[in-house]
């Protein structure tokens, strides 16, 4: 009597953790499926699974899961087409069971197309800012670099092994007064962006003019949590400047001193003539 009782108990609590089992395996966020292994014929889906799958669980159970991976990678990224035309990414796990006493494989989908979708735009921007001709650097608030990309090394010449946790006065040349670089200072720290034309140094020591627009990044609170500078370098540019205003200089003075001999020239000429006239009388 007392061993029917317990049995009865042991009954009572294989059912109930069956019922937990069921529900767990119902509302479970991934999708399951279980296939043969001799034949990867689908012999069970959980209602996720057939949400992914986009699929009937009538049309799923006795067909094949044809998206198992070859090359045998676990867990490994599938690409899953829905009757609608809809394609997800899905992360497929799979783990050997036994199933009505048959080989068998358990099969743990977990859409990533959210997750990929944000990894790929991360990579194209981050191909963007790596592969950009102009010069990109970030750092926090007291200037410490935590990024530089290529076109920062060929500028400046620093290795990013030499910039990064250095701060962004490396490439400070001192040649403005202390007044700007303390109102580039107080700009960026209060939010603001701050743009301009500064002579940098690189590391041999020569000096380069940069198109510089430093952009404070704000944490969610709205507090400066990083800054990022962009600039190029345009020092050909101010040197053909340059070379233009003095040429526009000595064009000026040509005028201005050909104009004086021009007006000297006509007062030579009357004095010429009026010293013929006396030369003719004597």
């Amino acid at each position: 009597q007392k061993l029917g009782e317990v049995n009865k108990i042991l009954e009572s609590d294989v059912v109930e953790m069956s019922e937990k089992l069921n529900q767990i395996v119902t509302n479970v966020a991934d999708g399951i499926v279980i296939v043969f292994t001799a034949d990867n014929v689908i012999q069970f889906v959980n209602p996720s699974a057939v949400k992914l799958l986009g699929r009937p669980q009538e049309a799923l159970i006795g067909s094949v899961f044809g998206y198992l991976n070859r090359r045998g990678e676990n867990p490994a990224e599938i690409d899953v087409l829905k009757l609608t035309g809809e394609h997800r990414c899905v992360e497929l796990e799979v783990a050997p069971i036994n199933w009505d006493g048959k080989d068998a494989r358990l099969l743990s989908l977990h859409d990533i197309s959210e997750r990929k979708q944000t990894e790929d735009k991360l990579y194209t921007l981050s191909r963007i800012v790596e592969q950009n001709p102009a010069s990109i650097i970030i750092t926090d608030t007291d200037g410490k670099i935590s990024y530089v990309n290529d076109a920062f090394t060929k500028i400046t010449g620093y290795l990013p092994e030499d910039a990064l946790g250095a701060k962004s006065n490396i490439v400070r040349s001192g040649k403005h007064p202390q007044e700007v670089y303390e109102d580039l200072w107080k700009t960026i720290l209060a939010g603001s962006v701050w743009k301009g034309e500064m002579q940098n140094r690189r590391k041999d020591g020569s000096l380069y003019w940069s198109d510089m627009t430093i952009t404070p990044i704000l944490a969610s609170d709205g507090v400066v949590e990083n800054f990022t500078g962009i600039s190029t370098d345009v020092t050909e540019r101010r040197q053909t400047q340059e070379q233009l205003q003095q040429a526009q200089k000595m064009e000026a003075v040509g005028n201005l001193t050909g104009g004086i001999a021009h007006d000297f020239n006509n007062i030579l000429g009357i004095a010429l003539g009026n010293l013929q006239l006396l030369q003719r009388r004597t």
